[in-house]
């Protein structure tokens, strides 16, 4: 019954801690996605906040709001520099995940350079959120592994963040849809590269060895999201190169089958997220070298 107790609470931890990032990243980059690609579409508009609201719920209870390991100096820059209302005694990263999607959710309230510039300001401080909290090792510079996470979450966000509205918004051909089509397709490759390169580098610095990735969990969950993020690539350059310009010329076949595979993407995406979730249960393999 206990281990039956463990692995249930086990699962709702990861559960809810999946349920965080995607809050954050639909909730951020949607923010994102609304102000500075789909000309402040409604639709858009309203499945960030949607994002938001889940971020709101779940940050607070994910094992994010159990984490308090961040320093001085690093509470000082959050309060100081970022200028968000950090206060000691409840976890710091969940007042500041909590602040960044408050950020968000006014970027939203407002419409024209208020808007963009508060949608801005909630993305940039997400990547730096990821950066703080980058996993300690003695053997990596932090500069180099919180440089590198702070591209990858905010290629993520811009990415993950902008599927649900288009996929809504191209249900049908009208002139928004199609404009904020065009200007994704623009955008695109300055999320999606970042990411790619961000990642290659993380995973040089942190497996050390080919071996670590099948000797260590890290490694092996490391090794299911390239599997998925494989898969998100190769249909998010389909759409791009084969599908989008079709679709922009009005043929109708061309959209649909667009709008499809974003929903697929959005599904890897989700997928990919889950397995992000998972990672906190791993140790690096220089971790599990220094307990020898």
């Amino acid at each position: 019954m206990e281990a039956l107790s463990t692995s249930s609470f086990q699962l709702i931890t990861w559960s809810v801690h999946t349920i965080a990032l995607a809050g954050l990243c639909i909730g951020i980059g949607g923010a994102f996605f609304t102000n500075w690609i789909s000309d402040s579409s409604n639709i858009a508009r309203l499945i960030a906040m949607f994002g938001v609201v889940v971020g709101l719920l779940a940050v607070p209870v994910s094992p994010v709001a159990s984490q308090n390991s961040w320093s001085r100096e690093v509470m000082t820059f959050l309060s100081d520099v970022a200028l968000l209302p950090i206060t000691a005694g409840y976890c710091p990263m969940a007042q500041v995940a909590g602040s960044i999607l408050l950020i968000g959710l006014l970027s939203l309230a407002v419409r024209g350079i208020v808007g963009k510039i508060l949608s801005l300001a909630a993305i940039v401080l997400l990547g730096l959120l990821a950066a703080v909290a980058v996993r300690p090792d003695v053997e990596i510079p932090v500069w180099l592994t919180g440089s590198a996470l702070f591209l990858h979450t905010i290629g993520i966000a811009i990415w993950v963040g902008a599927l649900p509205p288009l996929a809504i918004l191209l249900a049908n051909s009208s002139p928004s849809g199609m404009a904020a089509l065009a200007r994704f397709s623009y955008v695109a490759p300055f999320a999606v590269l970042p990411v790619i390169a961000s990642g290659v580098l993380l995973g040089l610095v942190r497996l050390e060895t080919l071996e670590a990735l099948w000797t260590t969990s890290y490694g092996r969950v490391l090794v299911l999201k390239l599997v998925l993020f494989a898969a998100l690539f190769g249909i998010a350059v389909f759409n791009r190169i084969s599908l989008t310009e079709p679709a922009l010329q009005g043929q109708e076949r061309a959209r649909t089958l667009l709008r499809r595979l974003i929903l697929l993407e959005l599904a890897i995406a989700a997928l990919i997220l889950a397995v992000v979730a998972a990672w906190r249960t791993t140790r690096l393999p220089s971790e599990l070298r220094s307990l020898l």
